[in-house]
């Protein structure tokens, strides 16, 4: 059987995995930070989330956000944090209509 599970680490603590299916309508892109928990950073990682969320400087609202997630077909964009044992756990997941979906016409 093909092997079709990709996997990277772009730093330590950074891990990305990729698994390409066809038979579904959306892709899901996945990035998860894994962190120690120190006091120093805790509270930093966990506010993340939350500040992500509220916007940046090129969507500085949730509804610019919003409006431009609508333009890339409904996209989804999901910022999280959670702790297990001595690690805190950052994830970004991104789900996207499949480009085979789209149609070339605007």
């Amino acid at each position: 059987m093909k092997d079709l599970t990709f996997h990277s680490q772009l730093i330590e603590g950074i891990q990305v995995h990729m698994l390409p299916v066809e038979k579904f309508k959306t892709n899901l892109i996945s990035v998860h930070i894994h962190l120690p928990l120190q006091e120093e950073t805790v509270t930093l990682a966990s506010l993340l989330p939350h500040v992500i969320r509220k916007g940046s400087q090129r969507y500085p609202d949730m509804t610019a956000i919003q409006r431009h997630l609508n333009e890339l077909y409904g996209a989804e964009f999901y910022v999280e944090v959670s702790k297990k044992g001595e690690k805190q756990y950052i994830v970004f997941q991104m789900e996207i209509l499949n480009e085979q979906f789209i149609s070339e016409e605007k």
